[in-house]
């Protein structure tokens, strides 16, 4: 099992990854664009649902503060 850890204004937060999480978060480091991103969680969501998916995961650790913002 792997595991998130960050900490937002000095707080520490954790919690364990679902294996496309992991995925996602891994394709996010290497800095791939959101159709790679998308393509790294097909495997565990399905093609139609990785989209959606990918949003929905990059949306919530935006708002639980796991990642700042994001570059182009």
């Amino acid at each position: 099992m792997r595991w998130a850890i960050w900490r937002p204004k000095l707080i520490s937060n954790f919690r364990s990854l679902d294996e496309d999480d992991a995925a996602l978060l891994d394709a996010l480091a290497d800095g791939r664009t959101f159709p790679e991103l998308c393509e790294a969680i097909a495997p565990f969501t399905g093609e139609e649902q990785a989209p959606a998916r990918t949003a929905s995961l990059l949306r919530a650790w935006v708002e639980g503060g796991l990642i700042a913002g994001f570059r182009h």
